[in-house]
């Protein structure tokens, strides 16, 4: 392996570890920050202003769904990446 790209195969499992948890990095945060604003607009969360309330739980359920898509995206992300390092060890190795 590694005569024209010259990759190990750490390198590789780094890019596709690394890019992992930067993704449930993401979800993660996103997920406390909704789940944070939502304790807060609650009936006794401290914020919690009827109209006000009501608006920011739509805007809380559309950003949930958004999070959804971004999960999928993410994955198929991930899958490209690993096809992709498939791809360039397949000709780097076949290339010799």
């Amino acid at each position: 392996m590694a005569e024209y790209i010259n990759m190990q195969q750490t390198e590789y499992d780094e890019v596709q570890a690394g890019l992992l948890t930067i993704h449930e990095e993401i979800l993660k945060a996103e997920k406390e920050i909704r789940e944070g604003i939502w304790s807060l607009i609650d009936y006794e969360g401290g914020l919690y202003v009827q109209g006000i309330s009501f608006t920011i739980m739509n805007l809380l359920l559309s950003m949930g769904a958004t999070a959804k898509v971004l999960q999928k995206n993410f994955s198929a992300s991930e899958i490209a990446t690993a096809n992709f390092i498939a791809e360039v060890i397949e000709a780097d190795a076949t290339s010799i």
